[in-house]
C-alpha cells in the first residue's frame, strides 16, 4: 500500500523483533499497516499513519502477541519522500531466465523472456517478497494465450502485466486499496499493456467467469473467497494462490477440497507457499 504524501501527516514506525519473521509478517498483514521492511532475520519494521494508531489498533497488536510472541518499539517519524527512500533500496528481481521485474531507472535486461517495469512505491507486489516471486515462477506452468484472467488483490498489477505479456487478452486486476488501484493504473500504462482493466474493490466488482485466476493476498481472504473463486472457473481451469505459510497447508487443503480444487504443483520459498490448483 502506498504511503501518503500529506505534508501535515506523520507516521509511527513499529520496530518488531521475533524469531519467526515470516510468520510475524503474515500476522501483521492482517492489520492496516502501510508497508513493511525486513531487517536481517529477526526484525520487521512496520509503518502506519498516526491517525490509525488508536486504542483498538493497539489492542489488536497486543492480541497478536498471544499467537506469536514478539517485542516491539513504537517511534514517531516525520513524513518524507517515501518513493525516493524506496528507490534507494529497489534492486531488480530476477526469476531465472524467465522474468525480471525492474524499475524505470534500471537499465533494460535483454537476456530474460519477459521484462516488467514497476514504479517503486510502498505497495505490495514489487516481486521482492517470496509470495510474488513464487507466483511468477509458477505462472510458467500456465497457458495464458488468449485467456481471460482475474488478478485478485492485484497490488501493483505485476502479475496481471506478466499474464498480458504471456498472451492473455482480457485481464482484470482488482484491489480494495485505493493506492494499489492508482499504482496499478500507472504500472499498466508504463508497460503499455492496454488489455488490462483495473478496478477498486473485491470480488463484487468482478465478472462471473474467468479462464485463469491469480490470488496473492493473505490466508483469511483466500479461505473466505475459495467458494466464489471456484464458481468463476470451469473444470480444469487454474487457480494460482499465495500468501500462505507452510504451516497453513493442512487447513488450506481442506478448504480447497471443499471448493472443488485439486493441487497440481507447489513451491516453497522460506516459510511461504505458492500453490497451483485446478478446478475439478
Amino acid at each position: 500500500m502506498a504511503m501518503s504524501s500529506d505534508e501535515n501527516s506523520f507516521y509511527y514506525k513499529f520496530s518488531m523483533t521475533c524469531d519467526q519473521v515470516d510468520i510475524l509478517t503474515a500476522l501483521l498483514n492482517e492489520l492496516p499497516f502501510n508497508g513493511f521492511e525486513t531487517v536481517g532475520n529477526k526484525q520487521v519494521n512496520a509503518y502506519l499513519e498516526s491517525d490509525k494508531v488508536d486504542d483498538q489498533f493497539m489492542d489488536q497488536l497486543e492480541g497478536l502477541k498471544r499467537i506469536l510472541p514478539f517485542n516491539y518499539q513504537k517511534e514517531k517519524i516525520a513524513n518524507q519522500n517515501w518513493n525516493a527512500a524506496w528507490e534507494a533500496d529497489f534492486d531488480p528481481v530476477i526469476v531465472d531466465d524467465f522474468c525480471v521485474v525492474r524499475a524505470d531507472f534500471h537499465p533494460p535486461f535483454t537476456d530474460k523472456q519477459y521484462e516488467i517495469i514497476i514504479t517503486p512505491q510502498m505497495s505490495f507486489g514489487t516481486g521482492h517478497h517470496e509470495t510474488t516471486r513464487g507466483m511468477i515462477q509458477l505462472m510458467r506452468d500456465i497457458d495464458f494465450c488468449d485467456k481471460k484472467v482475474l488478478d485478485f488483490g492485484c497490488g501493483t498489477c505485476v502479475l496481471a502485466i506478466l499474464a498480458a505479456k504471456m498472451g492473455a487478452n482480457d485481464i482484470l486486476g482488482v484491489d480494495i486499496d485505493n493506492n494499489a488501484y492508482t499504482n496499478s493504473l500507472d504500472n499498466c500504462a508504463l508497460n503499455q499493456e492496454l488489455t488490462i482493466h483495473v478496478k477498486q474493490g473485491g470480488l463484487s466488482v468482478t465478472e462471473p467467469h474467468y479462464d485463469v485466476i491469480l490470488a496473492n493476498i493473505n490466508r483469511h481472504v483466500i479461505l473466505d473467497s475459495l467458494p466464489s473463486l471456484s464458481s468463476k472457473l470451469s473444470s480444469g481451469s487454474p487457480l494460482l494462490i499465495s500468501g500462505i505459510l507452510h504451516s497453513d497447508i493442512p487447513l488450506l487443503e481442506k478448504h480447497l477440497k471443499e471448493a472443488s480444487f485439486k493441487v497440481v504443483n507447489t513451491l516453497q520459498l522460506n516459510e511461504w507457499m505458492c500453490i497451483l490448483t485446478h478446478k475439478v
